[in-house]
C-alpha cells in the first residue's frame, strides 16, 4: 500500500513508502489525508445540520451526493459538530455551577 508519511530524520520531509520503512531504520508515521471544504459544501452541510443534527444512512448518502464528499467524511463531520456542541454545553454547565 502506498502512503505518504513523515520521517523522523532532521529534515522532516514527506516520503512515499510502500512498507512503512525508509530503509535507514527510521520509523515512519502515516500522515492522514486531510479534507478541505469549499464554502458551498459548508453551506450545504450547515443547512442539512439545522434540519436534522442526527441524519440516518440515507440522509448521509444524500448529503454526500449534494456536497461531492464521501459518506464517511460527511458522517465524521456531523459527528464532530455534535461532539463539539455537547462538550461546549458540558463546559458551560460546569462554569455556571
Amino acid at each position: 500500500m502506498l502512503s505518504v508519511v513523515y520521517c523522523c530524520c532532521p529534515t522532516w520531509h514527506l516520503h512515499q513508502t510502500i512498507d512503512g520503512e525508509d530503509g535507514s531504520g527510521h520509523k515512519l508515521k502515516t500522515k492522514r489525508v486531510r479534507t478541505s471544504f469549499t464554502e458551498e459544501q459548508l453551506r450545504i452541510l450547515h443547512a442539512n445540520f439545522r434540519v436534522d443534527s442526527n441524519p440516518d444512512g440515507q440522509d448521509l448518502e444524500r448529503i454526500a451526493q449534494q456536497t461531492g464528499l464521501s459518506k464517511r467524511v460527511t458522517q465524521v463531520l456531523i459527528t464532530t459538530i455534535n461532539n463539539n456542541i455537547f462538550f461546549s454545553l458540558v463546559k458551560t454547565m460546569k462554569t455556571n455551577k
